[in-house]
């Protein structure tokens, strides 16, 4: 029996069928719960950029400590000119009023989004894995009150405005760029373009255009940073590389004790990354995928590649874990039986230590850790059924017969038995 097909048993019990969906639920409903009930800290992200937004419209440093009433910020490490821009609206309304309007009219928009594409709409994907990799969230995703939320829901709305304007490329290229300026992390988002079903030459000419608008949106936040350019590095330093780094490989390399900002990690870190995008090449190449699959791909390659990956970035990256099990099957039905299995059982079991408060399994890190490995793992493994399929057909006679191999350009008798495949 298969994982999936445990799973979609256990969704197809009469009068249990509802437990598998709360189960995947819980851990992210019940941590909300507690937050929301208890007093707990949430929204601490928009706070921080509405408490910078005010200072600046001060005149004062977006990010020393300062007076907010009513707001509880966290540290503030986007760009000046971010807090800038907001100022007027922030001292015109009053923080209070902008928080408000932000949380109702774009952030609770923006995760309804998500959660309907991670969850609800119909993709082909199996339903089962889609909830079960949901489970993996932690409730901070939606707490924090991120912007990170709002422009993934972007980078969908951008794709969207792709694919029905004649399959243009531009509204989703404008919208990353955009996004980059406050986040330059959002330019992972560009390697969509390679995996698309298209020739090579037109592929690397649309990511280059694309990464160099990226690259000059980015260059011109921080050439134009003015006085605090120095400040914001020292602050971005701080939290992304110590304070807070993440859930992904930032946290993967503090965990074995490799230095933040050193040489070895600079390396091992371009390494994962080029590792990444090899195998999300080879899944685009090998896994026999739409156009459509093609960028649910590249959706959660990009935020599982990058470095610093936050709770708010990993809505998109729970069907593209499903993607991966489909995908699975390309890689032979031991390979598919062996993932499933070790996908499913380790998420039931963060399921079950969430629910137990067992403190020492991490379960987002190590659902982060499986979902990046799987890709990995998944991709060398088509490549290397690809490499074997190819020299068996170059091993072949021109007149196909069956077992006749060649060896040096001359036919040699056959190794296998054509029956039992069977080393004679």
């Amino acid at each position: 029996m298969t994982a999936e097909r445990f799973l979609d048993g256990w969704r197809a019990l009469r009068y249990w069928g509802w437990s598998f969906y709360l189960l995947c639920l819980f851990p992210v409903l019940a941590g909300a719960f507690v937050r929301l009930t208890h007093h707990g800290w949430v929204l601490m992200d928009i706070d921080a950029v509405l408490c910078a937004a005010q200072a600046s419209g001060q005149g004062l440093s977006p990010y020393t400590a300062h007076a907010c009433p009513g707001l509880a910020p966290a540290a503030y490490v986007y760009a000046p000119q971010f807090a800038a821009v907001l100022a007027p609206l922030v001292k015109t309304l009053g923080p209070m009023t902008v928080r408000f309007i932000y949380v109702v009219g774009l952030l609770v928009p923006a995760a309804a989004c998500l959660i309907w594409f991670a969850l609800v709409r119909k993709s082909g994907l199996s339903t089962a894995y889609r909830w079960l990799a949901f489970s993996a969230l932690t409730p901070m995703a939606f707490c924090c009150g991120n912007v990170g939320l709002v422009m993934h829901a972007g980078i969908l709305a951008g794709v969207v405005a792709s694919r029905l304007w004649s399959r243009r490329r531009w509204p989703f290229v404008v919208t990353v760029v955009l996004c980059a300026a406050v986040k330059p992390t959002f330019l992972a988002y560009l390697i969509v373009l390679l995996f698309e079903d298209r020739a090579w030459r037109l592929r690397l000419r649309d990511f280059a255009v694309a990464a160099t608008a990226g690259a000059a949106m980015v260059g011109a936040v921080f050439a134009s940073a003015g006085v605090y350019r120095d400040t914001w590095r020292t602050a971005l330093h701080a939290v992304a590389l110590h304070d807070q780094p993440g859930l992904g490989w930032l946290a993967l390399t503090a965990w074995l004790g490799i230095p933040a900002g050193s040489i070895p990690m600079l390396i091992v870190t371009v390494l994962f990354m080029a590792a990444m995008l090899g195998a999300g090449l080879a899944i685009a190449r090998w896994g026999d995928l739409d156009s459509e699959a093609r960028w649910l791909l590249g959706f959660g390659i990009a935020p599982l590649l990058t470095p610093r990956l936050m709770d708010y970035d990993m809505l998109l990256i729970v069907p593209f874990a499903a993607l991966l099990m489909r995908v699975s099957q390309k890689a032979g039905p031991r390979f598919q039986r062996l993932s499933g299995w070790l996908f499913t059982t380790v998420l039931l079991v963060g399921i079950a230590a969430n629910m137990l408060e067992v403190k020492a399994w991490h379960r987002t890190h190590i659902a982060m850790f499986l979902f990046a490995s799987l890709t990995l793992v998944l991709g060398a493994r088509l490549a290397w059924r690809a490499l074997g399929e190819k020299k068996n057909e170059e091993g072949r006679l021109p007149g196909g017969g069956k077992g006749e191999m060649v060896h040096r350009g001359k036919p040699v008798l056959a190794l296998f038995n054509p029956v039992s495949k069977r080393r004679l």
